[in-house]
Formats: C-alpha cells, sequence, structure tokens
C-alpha cells in the first residue's frame, strides 16, 4: 500500500491549519478584543499611577495589573508589545467571574525570567485565560497550575525553560485540575517536560485537554522525561485527551526520554492524531496504565528505537494493564520488517494491536539531527 507519511514540517503546516479552523472558538478574537470595556492594559513603557484603562493609560507592571483586576475595574490584562523582564512569577488571584492575560491584537509581549525567577505565573485559582504572550529563560517552569477548574492556556510560546531537576515542564498541572485546555502552543528547549499533567495521589484530574501544541528539544537536561507526561497514581486522574501535537526531539537516545509518556498506571488516555519524530528513547511509552487507546498517531523511528514501551508499575501488578490499544498508527523507520518495534518489560497483558502499518523511509538524509 503506498505510504501518505507526512514529514514533520508538513505536519507542522497542518496542524497549524486544523488548530486554527477546530480550536478557534477557546481564544478571544482581536474584534472581541477591542470591543472589551473592562480592559486594564500594561506596558513596559507605562507608570503604575496612570488608570490602565486604555493603551495611551497603560500602567507598567503586572503586579498592578493584578491589583485592578481584584478592585474588580477590569477581567482581562492586555499586555502591550515590549520585554517584562521578571525576577519572580506572578501568582494569580481570584478575580470576578473570569480573568484573561492576553496579548494586545498586533502586540508580541514577551517575559523574561532571565534564567533566575522560577516561573512566569503560578494559577491557584480558576476561570482563568493566558494567550498570546512570548516566556522565555525561566528557571524550573513556565506556567504552574494547581487545584484549578475551566483554565485555557493557548497559543503561547515558550522558550528555554531551564528545567534543571524533574518534576518541572514549561507548562504544568500539580494538583487537581478539571475543565483544562492546552492548546497551540510552542515550546521549545526544557530541561525536563514540555507539558505536565501530575496525577499524584487521590488528585481528581478530569476533562484535560492537551490538543495541537508543538514541542520542540524537550528533555534536554534531564533523563526519564517525556516531552508530554501525564502521571496517574491517583485512580481520580483519568481521561485526558493528547491529540494532535506535533513533537520533535525529545531528548539523547540513552536517557529513557519519551514523546508522550503515560506514567504510573496513567489509565483511560485518548492519544490520538500525534506526530512524533526525531531523537529519543521510545516514542510512547504506557507504564501500568489501563484503558488507554493510542490511535491514529503517525511515529518516525530509527532501528531500535521501539514505537512503544510496554512496562508494568510495581503497584499494579502485571494482570492489570488491560484494555490498551495500540492501533491504526503510522510507523516509518528505516528498518526491515513489517511489523511495530515494542519493548515489553514484566508480563503484563499484551496491548490490542491491530490496523498498524510500517513504512520504509531512505536510509541517507532521513532526519534531522
Amino acid at each position: 500500500m503506498r505510504s501518505t507519511f507526512i514529514g514533520f514540517s508538513g505536519a507542522l503546516r497542518t496542524l497549524c491549519r486544523l488548530a486554527l479552523v477546530g480550536w478557534a472558538a477557546v481564544t478571544v478574537s482581536a474584534a472581541a478584543a477591542t470591543a472589551q470595556t473592562r480592559a486594564v492594559f500594561v506596558s513596559p513603557s507605562g507608570n503604575d499611577s496612570r488608570s490602565g484603562s486604555q493603551a495611551t493609560q497603560a500602567v507598567r507592571t503586572l503586579e498592578r495589573a493584578q491589583q485592578l483586576l481584584e478592585q474588580n475595574r477590569a477581567d482581562t490584562v492586555y499586555l502591550m508589545n515590549g520585554v517584562y523582564r521578571r525576577a519572580a512569577p506572578l501568582t494569580l488571584k481570584p478575580a470576578g467571574p473570569r480573568q484573561r492575560w492576553m496579548a494586545y491584537p498586533g502586540a508580541k509581549p514577551t517575559l523574561d525570567g532571565k534564567g533566575t525567577a522560577a516561573s512566569a505565573f503560578i494559577i491557584p485559582t480558576s476561570n482563568v485565560t493566558v494567550s498570546g504572550l512570548t516566556l522565555r529563560n525561566f528557571k524550573n517552569d513556565g506556567i504552574v497550575l494547581g487545584s484549578v477548574q475551566n483554565v485555557s492556556i493557548v497559543d503561547n510560546r515558550l522558550e528555554n525553560i531551564l528545567s534543571p531537576t524533574n518534576n518541572k515542564a514549561a507548562i504544568k498541572l500539580w494538583g487537581t485540575g478539571s475543565d483544562l485546555l492546552i492548546a497551540r502552543n510552542r515550546i521549545s528547549n526544557t530541561g525536563y517536560a514540555g507539558i505536565a499533567i501530575y496525577g499524584f495521589d487521590a488528585v481528581e484530574i478530569a476533562r484535560v485537554r492537551v490538543v495541537g501544541n508543538v514541542l520542540t528539544d524537550t528533555c534536554q537536561r534531564v533523563p526519564d522525561c517525556g516531552a508530554i507526561y501525564l502521571l496517574g497514581r491517583s485512580p481520580n486522574a483519568r481521561g485526558t485527551v493528547i491529540a494532535d501535537n506535533a513533537i520533535h526531539n525529545y531528548g539523547p537516545r540513552n536517557w529513557e526520554t519519551k514523546a508522550i509518556y503515560l506514567d504510573d498506571g496513567a489509565s483511560e488516555s485518548v492519544i490520538t492524531g500525534n506526530r512524533i519524530s526525531g531523537v529519543g528513547t521510545y516514542a510512547i511509552q504506557v507504564h501500568g496504565g489501563t484503558g488507554n487507546k493510542i490511535r491514529g498517531n503517525v511515529i518516525d523511528v530509527d532501528p531500535g528505537q521501539p514505537a512503544l514501551f510496554y512496562q508494568t508499575w510495581q503497584r499494579s501488578g502485571p494482570s492489570a494493564m488491560a484494555g490498551n490499544e495500540f492501533t491504526n498508527n503510522r510507523v516509518r523507520t528505516t528498518g526491515g520488517g513489517s511489523q511495530v518495534e515494542i519493548k515489553y518489560d514484566g508480563e503484563a497483558r499484551r496491548p490490542v494491536l491491530t490496523g498498524n502499518r510500517v513504512t520504509r523511509r531512505p536510509a541517507t538524509g532521513a532526519r534531522p539531527r
């Protein structure tokens, strides 16, 4: 059968088109933004003694903008052009029925942590949107979420998130979370994970969607990492959707790095439409989970680089890994054979393996390094 494998650049263009059409409703449009009457404007050249009620009266600091939201003077913060040099995270506080932190239409604001600020945003409150911002040079994380509902992190760029130890990420949910959308963000050069959902014991995680993001050069400083990482130790952390993401170069070959990592019992996840390429150890890992559906992904690997690592977890035991499916995926490699290369660790129940296709790409000029 003729292969219809799409290269990484083509996949990226396709994802961008799909994202613009399929998820446009989650972002406030420029027309809607300019029609807002309850907005506060921020500019690096502003002044905190001003009202912030219009662009010509912009305040200077994010902290002052947050005060105005808390005083119920606005529900949207527009960041104007420029670089906002950050020494510490901005911890958002409850402010009205919903708050939005957004680039002003046409502006390209950048928050720069200078390699010393721990993160850009800490969000322990619900009903928040962060959109259109560039976050770069933060020490541990980019955006940290915890105990939240109805939060959208969309259309941002996160670059050079140092993450020198594990449990860090460019975008991280640490604690209870529901109705969370992480969509169309571009993430590059992270020490540990690009996007991480941590479902520790007793934490509830529900209706989380990780959709249409582009991740490059993640897991560059810490081993045993996933570009998109999902921890599932809690029985109440289930059903995460990871769809239509493009993942390229997800760590050194010998560091146990994965493009998508379902760790410690992560279960009932839907992994679909993702495109994985470049250097890493395994494309996808399932570690002890049940009922995960891995369908319709496009995976580019080298010989000896398994498309799937299927591993038992000590808390669940070999017999617990039931109902996992790896079906209708396309795997491209320079190696021979028609079977998907899978590494099995332990005596877990094998996943359903149907409809997968293996095609060969040229051995020379195969993939960027």
